[in-house]
């Protein structure tokens, strides 16, 4: 059994007779080809199979809309997270010029919306275009999803911009981004170790790093070395024995750590600011916005 057999099996009457295998170019030419179908339809293996067969994974119907929009609007995760293992573009826009995202928070997919913001989906900057459809009473708004990933964004930002510009040792760097992605994610914003914890990473190897610095400085004029000095291997052999068994340097050192830990930390905010009152702007959100009934049969929804 093929993929087209399996997609008959659970396709409406009025689609069997249109796929044969000898009209799989037709439909391939046409507003809904297969793989549209089955990933509105939610059935994970025929989309595999027809992906295999050698569609065009951002294929996309007269509406602009891909595979991935068809999926994301109806709630099937399980096609969104093949789509997105597969290398569909998550940011490919519709006539409209809406993503899945749109669709997904619209339609109050919530599972929906939560992996594609793990994916990296682009974000627009009016989050109230994400509400919930007004038809819909009983529909989860998933604004607060979208604002708190904004937020970790802009935190994964700072922590980024932190380590390139004061941390140099990269095996460091490699470290704190092992230790707060430890699955290898590091386009995911939020780190799986939560961000107080990352903070708290970053900055002990942060530390590390100056007190590292202050102590070879400190080792240079305790043995009378000019900071200019060009340091040989056996120079610096020399500094550390002279640093690690020095009363007066470990003295001072202990005296100057908790003042320099103040004073070398760069002034930045990592920290939420406000939270997003969804119930400020819902009353904002009293006309419609063109999308039919919901029906699928306007041209937003194709």
């Amino acid at each position: 059994m093929d993929a087209f057999d399996n997609l008959q099996a659970w396709l409406p009457s009025e689609f069997i007779n249109i796929l044969s295998h000898d009209n799989i170019e037709m439909m391939r030419n046409q507003d809904q080809s297969e793989l549209h179908i089955a990933a509105r339809k939610g059935s994970v293996v025929v989309v595999e199979e027809l992906l295999e067969e050698g569609f065009d994974i951002n294929s996309i119907n007269e509406s602009g809309n891909t595979a991935l929009h068809m999926s994301a609007r109806q709630g099937h995760s399980n096609v969104v997270e093949v789509l997105l293992s597969r290398g569909i573009d998550i940011n490919t826009k519709n006539v409209i010029d809406k993503t899945a995202l749109y669709y997904a928070a619209r339609y109050s997919q919530v599972n929906v919306t939560e992996i594609l913001l793990a994916g990296g989906i682009d974000i627009d900057n009016n989050i109230d275009m994400y509400a919930p459809r007004d038809e819909d009473e009983d529909a989860v708004d998933c604004r607060h999803l979208i604002f708190a990933e904004l937020e970790s964004r802009r935190k994964k930002d700072i922590l980024d911009s932190f380590i390139s510009r004061h941390i140099e040792y990269l095996p460091y760097i490699s470290s704190i981004y092992t230790q707060c992605y430890p699955l290898g994610s590091v386009q995911v914003a939020t780190p799986s170790i939560g961000w107080i914890a990352a903070v708290a990473i970053r900055d002990r190897y942060y530390f590390d790093e100056m007190f590292f610095y202050l102590h070879m400085h400190v080792a240079n004029v305790y043995k009378n070395v000019r900071p200019d000095t060009i340091i040989t291997t056996s120079s610096v052999n020399s500094m550390d024995n002279s640093a690690n068994n020095s009363d007066k340097t470990a003295t001072l050192m202990y005296l100057l750590t908790g003042h320099l830990k103040m004073m070398l930390k760069p002034n930045q905010n990592l920290g939420i600011e406000d939270d997003y009152a969804s119930d400020s702007i819902d009353d904002d959100d009293d006309g419609g916005d063109g999308e039919g009934d919901g029906n699928g049969d306007d041209n937003n929804d194709n």
